[in-house]
């Protein structure tokens, strides 16, 4: 979700704001990364189910393997 989010989010944001081509791609790859580490830091030292925060970094991290060349190859396709 947050990776499929923050394309169609950073999407409409940059069709909204008519960013140039370099601009656009920085932002959806931007926005369609996987979670990031620090949100199980956060979790950790909030105590806020850092577990469930650990299984969405690797498998999101994992979902990236397959989702960014897709997504890099589009923006190179864009871009042109």
């Amino acid at each position: 979700l947050r990776m499929l989010g923050g394309f169609a989010l950073s999407f409409l944001i940059a069709w909204a704001l008519d960013l140039p081509p370099m601009a656009r791609g920085v932002l959806l790859i931007q926005a369609s990364m996987p979670v990031a580490v620090f949100n199980y830091l956060f979790a950790q030292y909030y105590q806020r189910r850092p577990e469930d925060i650990a299984a969405m970094v690797i498998i999101s991290t994992l979902l990236s393997f397959g989702t960014l060349p897709l997504l890099i190859y589009y923006v190179l396709q864009a871009a042109h």
